[in-house]
């Protein structure tokens, strides 16, 4: 007789790491991951091509290195801000170039550069990190479109340029606007 095996107990480590990781995102990147949940949440929510979100990603790259200076080291180095002015202060004093030399020369930042260097890091980010999940998300949107019907799916929702365009061609039938004459 074969032994029966039990089912073994779902680890607790799994939702402590990931809680640990939101901690961590958190404390070091709070614009990187306003910037994720906003890009998630648009995925979710609206339905923009990939397409868009990588475009969005590319602009905002270029608009937020052309605001660091045309200088690509200083705009990565906006994402220690944050923790260089609340709780690494005293971990990047000694640091003089790179990254850490930049945090360690904006250890008393005010806080209005500070959220604007994390939201001029994390929305690049953000976009580009709400395309790969868009293209992730496209067969199980396609799938759910098949079972589920069109509100779940991955196709453009209706919008109102839709709308317009339906009310002008509806407009344009009612005045006969194509009608073929002569053909009787």
């Amino acid at each position: 007789m074969a032994e029966e095996t039990k089912p073994s107990k779902p680890s607790a480590t799994s939702p402590l790491l990931a809680v640990l990781a939101a901690v961590v995102a958190i404390a070091a990147v709070p614009g990187t991951v306003f910037g994720v949940c906003c890009a998630v949440i648009g995925v979710e929510y609206r339905r923009v091509r990939t397409s868009r979100w990588m475009a969005w990603s590319a602009i905002t790259l270029v608009l937020a290195v052309i605001a660091a200076g045309v200088d690509t080291g200083t705009w990565s180095a906006w994402s220690t801000s944050f923790a260089a002015r609340t709780w690494a202060t005293g971990l990047v004093a000694g640091a003089d170039t790179g990254i850490l030399g930049w945090a360690a020369a904006h250890t008393d930042a005010p806080w209005s550069t500070v959220i604007a260097t994390q939201l001029g890091f994390g929305i690049p980010v953000g976009f580009a990190i709400g395309a790969i999940y868009s293209v992730f998300r496209s067969r199980s949107r396609r799938l759910e479109g098949v079972v589920e019907g069109e509100t779940y799916s991955n196709l453009r929702p209706v919008g109102w340029l839709d709308r317009i365009h339906e009310q002008k061609v509806r407009a344009r039938i009612a005045d006969g606007a194509y009608l073929q004459e002569g053909l009787d």
